[in-house]
């Protein structure tokens, strides 16, 4: 009998370690259990698909059949996350300074935007602003020159020195506001940037993983970017890195808001000089400051061929009357100076020739010189 039982726990133990062997040796790896868990950790999709700047990413924006591509912003930053590679530095913008603070609501705007951050009154966001000053150049203003040559540093003592005495400065956030009607009756692009808004430098100086920085990621991102340039943070860990997927990664939404048709603007002008106009007359303040920029414009034109001189300054008339006359007066005033100055030089280099002419010749002995080599 107990022959028997003895043979029986002997069968018992072989067969369960034959058992727990085969699991081991049949069940995926860690590394290839990584979807499966997850789809077991997460029974629904993790959130909501957003783009690498943190808002929320509308379900036909992850397709490009039958849609204007030129429009699809994520198209363009999935194809441009993995091709950045360094850091450049910003030749005039290369030092900067930055404070941490909060955007408050203060007035409703909810007819104008469904923005959550713009909608609430009273409601606050946290924010970083960044500061920076540029080169000056020959064009630049007198005070901004007196403060530079106080401190290089002036507005970001000064910046410092209203934190740490707890007197917060504040700035106020205004809109234009276009109707679909006003659209449709300009003659330029509204939604081109690149009018009188700064270039956006991120991609190229920081890299596809801009967003990743800690000053610069949103509180909420959900993505199926990975890897590339340093920093990539947890890299989304274990999460699908590829969508469509049926292991509940991030999922698009569906603005119910979104217009169903594409508003067509057309352009009356090949060149768009408005910008230009408004920078000089309403931006420019003081008649002092846009002589300056005269100036500037006529000194960097001297040395410029006469043809292209007279292009130049027939853009520059088209932007402002005022302003191709008074480039047009300063160039003239440079070149006098210029032919003055040059004058000048050949009368100087005249009288230097005459003054050495009067000098006594000294006799100069000929001499011969000989090579001694084979034939």
């Amino acid at each position: 009998m107990k022959q028997l039982v003895v043979s029986v726990v002997v069968c018992a133990v072989v067969q369960y370690v034959i058992a727990i062997r085969y699991h081991n040796e049949t069940r995926p790896s860690p590394v290839n259990r990584q979807l499966s868990e997850f789809l077991h950790e997460h029974p629904k999709p993790i959130g909501v698909y957003t783009r690498l700047t943190g808002d929320p990413l509308d379900i036909r924006d992850t397709v490009t059949l039958n849609t204007n591509i030129f429009d699809n912003k994520n198209l363009f930053m999935e194809t441009s996350h993995l091709v950045r590679e360094r850091i450049p530095e910003r030749i005039v913008h290369a030092k900067g300074y930055g404070a941490f603070g909060y955007f408050e609501v203060t007035h409703d705007v909810s007819q104008y935007t469904k923005a959550d951050v713009f909608n609430g009154i009273g409601k606050k966001t946290p924010l970083v602003g960044r500061f920076s000053t540029a080169i000056e150049n020959l064009g630049g203003n007198a005070q901004a020159a007196a403060l530079n040559l106080e401190s290089p540093d002036y507005f970001n003592i000064d910046l410092y020195n209203a934190i740490a005495e707890k007197n917060y400065p504040s700035w106020r956030l205004e809109m234009d506001i276009l109707t679909k009607e006003d659209l449709e009756k300009v003659d330029y692009d509204p939604f081109d940037l690149t009018r009188l808004w700064k270039r956006d430098a991120q991609n190229y100086r920081l890299g596809g993983n801009h967003h990743n920085i800690q000053v610069n990621a949103p509180l909420y991102d959900k993505t199926y970017n990975r890897d590339g340039v340093p920093p990539v943070r947890d890299n989304m860990k274990y999460t699908p890195n590829y969508y469509p997927n049926s292991f509940h990664g991030p999922m698009p939404y569906v603005d119910e808001a979104r217009p169903t048709e594409m508003l067509k603007i057309l352009h009356s002008n090949a060149i768009d000089l408005q910008p230009l106009n408004e920078f000089y007359n309403e931006i420019v303040d003081t008649d002092a400051h846009r002589q300056r920029i005269a100036d500037y414009l006529a000194e960097s034109l001297v040395n410029v061929p006469t043809g292209l001189q007279k292009r130049a300054i027939y853009i520059l008339t088209l932007i402002d009357i005022g302003l191709g006359r008074r480039v047009k007066n300063a160039l003239q005033i440079s070149k006098n100076i210029d032919r003055v100055a040059r004058r000048n030089q050949i009368a100087e280099c005249i009288a230097n020739v005459d003054e050495a002419s009067k000098r006594p010749r000294h006799k100069i002995q000929k001499t011969q010189s000989y090579y001694y080599g084979r034939n």
